[in-house]
């Protein structure tokens, strides 16, 4: 039925048979299965007092939209179910509600009863949620998120691990999907905006050969610590040239040494070999400190100075500061 007409508000119905006894939409629903009737109740448009219901997801009762009542009128709202699924992975789930007028506040419940005695609002408040997957065909270890599926809000951070060696088995990394991507750690954090989730990888033992990546600097591919890879696999290893801790100090890469597979020693930035044995590669650095040269207390005259610049650290740094009179 209409909302209104004329100077009249339509406040809900009664029901009797298979129509259930009251409700406050001007919509019903029902299967016919016996002697039923409904009678719209009315009510002066001037003297009908308004609840706006807002809610973007879910089945809500009242409906989202204007209602009309009469003043002293009890109404129970709730959310017939608190979880609701949009599509593969996504969901949505209440947070609760929160209103003004006669329903002024906020709860994280999923009922509550308003008695109206002004114009109103009760608005359902959501959160996106997507679902995080963790597996393997072997499930070794312990990892966090633990196997199986867990549910997490949208744009939460995820920091995820698992041991590098369970039995006669060991983890060269993960797979990953949605918004994580692929790795050969045995950690990662990522930051969900999507449906996503991790595979670990996992092969026996005595398939499998450890790479030690060391480095005091930098964000090194593999990364700093142990790996395991397959034995033949080909790696490509790299590091940053410079890295700059502030202002004044930085420290340059100088090259490599190597162990087992890789090169005894080199000067650049990566390095590509094929690994076969237990090996080791150390990024080797130069940290630098940078002396600057000010003056004060010279009145009109300009001391001559030297000495300003980077100097490697632990080395003797030649200052000089002369004032000619």
């Amino acid at each position: 039925v209409n909302l209104t007409d004329g100077d009249m508000a339509c406040t809900g119905y009664m029901g009797s048979g298979a129509v259930s006894p009251a409700g406050y939409d001007t919509t019903v629903t029902f299967i016919l299965t016996e002697p039923s009737s409904i009678t719209w109740m009315w009510t002066n448009l001037s003297e009908a007092l308004s609840l706006e219901i807002f809610s973007d997801h879910g089945e809500v009762h009242p409906s989202p939209g204007l209602h009309y009542y009469t003043s002293g009128t009890t109404i129970p709202a709730y959310v017939e179910n608190d979880t609701v699924s949009v599509s593969e992975g996504i969901r949505y789930v209440l947070e609760g509600w929160e209103g003004t007028g006669s329903a002024a506040g906020s709860d994280t419940t999923s009922r509550v009863n308003i008695t109206i005695r002004e114009n109103s609002t009760l608005t359902w408040l959501w959160k996106r949620q997507y679902r995080f997957t963790v597996e393997a065909v072997l499930e070794l270890g312990r990892p966090h998120p633990s196997y199986g599926t867990h549910w997490y809000d949208e744009g939460t951070e995820i920091e995820g691990f698992n041991n590098l060696a369970d039995r006669d088995y060991v983890c060269l990394g993960y797979d990953g999907f949605g918004s994580l991507n692929d790795g050969i750690d045995t950690f990662f954090v990522v930051t969900l905006l999507e449906p996503s989730g991790v595979e670990w990888l996992w092969i026996p033992s005595d398939s499998a050969v450890v790479l030690q990546v060391n480095s005091d600097f930098g964000e090194p591919y593999p990364s700093t610590g142990p790996h395991y890879f397959r034995i033949g696999t080909e790696i490509e290893a790299y590091v940053e040239d410079t890295i700059v801790g502030d202002t004044l100090t930085r420290h340059t890469l100088q090259g490599w040494y190597g162990r087992g597979s890789v090169p005894a020693e080199g000067d650049s930035t990566s390095i590509t070999f094929e690994i076969e044995e237990y090996s080791v590669i150390t990024w080797n650095w130069l940290t630098e400190h940078y002396i600057s040269l000010t003056y004060s207390g010279c009145g009109s005259y300009t001391p001559a100075q030297s000495g300003e610049g980077w100097y490697e650290e632990r080395s003797e740094a030649n200052i000089l500061s002369l004032i000619h009179i």
